[in-house]
């Protein structure tokens, strides 16, 4: 959210040089903090706010939830069962041809959705202002990186225009989860894990309606308490007699 200093930058850039794999998670913004590195790596975002009217079929009131099922044919999508849901994302592109990286759109929105720059609360697309879809949200990026004892390593960067499906509010809707796990497994190398399924634990959460709430409450409260005492003076009585 805000301007990183020159010197993070070129600590970031250094890393990148030296062969390092990178996730870059990013938001909508009229300045983005890291411009030098989007340089860099040769993409760009495209000004404004996804907008998706698709968002209604899963009952999402608020259009700015960009839904995606259209995946690239790559192991990280391979791994993803379903849909993914994005709030408030943002589309990229590649804008160098000539760079030493390769580009590979990993998520694409509808046909029908739009890069929208104006912050409505009924947003419709604008002629000349607005980026009509499809639009993609995420790019992989791959280089071939020479190390010292002259073998090559694959160098591997994930880009993806939002950052809150990976946290704890969006995490488990839908298959964003399985998508974020692939992520991090290509990221790291770990071909071999992507394709794992996720296990998930169900959903342990006791739901009460008032009047058991109420029931045990009172229990807690007044009825437990009651029998304790009863019992207390119960034994009192008892060895009194005796």
């Amino acid at each position: 959210e805000k301007p990183w200093l020159p010197g993070e930058v070129d600590i970031i850039r250094d890393y990148l040089s030296s062969g390092g794999n990178l996730l870059w998670l990013t938001e909508p913004s009229e300045t983005p903090p890291l411009l030098a590195l989007a340089e860099y790596l040769g993409v760009q975002f495209i000004p404004g706010t996804l907008i998706d009217p698709n968002a209604e079929l899963l009952g999402i009131a608020d259009p700015q939830f960009t839904l995606i099922t259209d995946y690239a044919d790559h192991p990280i999508t391979q791994a993803t069962s379903s849909v993914t849901l994005f709030p408030k994302a943002t589309a990229i592109e590649p804008v160098n041809a000539d760079s030493a990286w390769q580009y590979q759109a990993l998520l694409t929105t509808p046909d029908n959705a739009w890069s929208d720059t104006q912050a409505d609360l009924n947003p419709e697309f604008d002629l000349g202002l607005d980026t009509q879809g499809p639009l993609d949200l995420a790019y992989l990026l791959t280089q071939k990186v020479e190390l010292n004892d002259d073998s090559h390593h694959q160098q591997r960067i994930a880009v993806v225009g939002d950052g809150d499906f990976l946290s704890n509010s969006f995490i488990g809707n839908a298959a964003n989860l399985e998508l974020g796990l692939a992520m991090m497994n290509w990221l790291a190398q770990d071909d071999k894990l992507i394709s794992i399924p996720v296990k998930t634990t169900l959903d342990n959460q006791l739901e009460l309606n008032k009047i058991s709430s109420l029931l045990i409450g009172l229990g807690f409260l007044i009825i437990v308490p009651a029998l304790l005492l009863l019992i207390g003076l119960t034994l009192w009585w008892y060895r009194r007699r005796q």
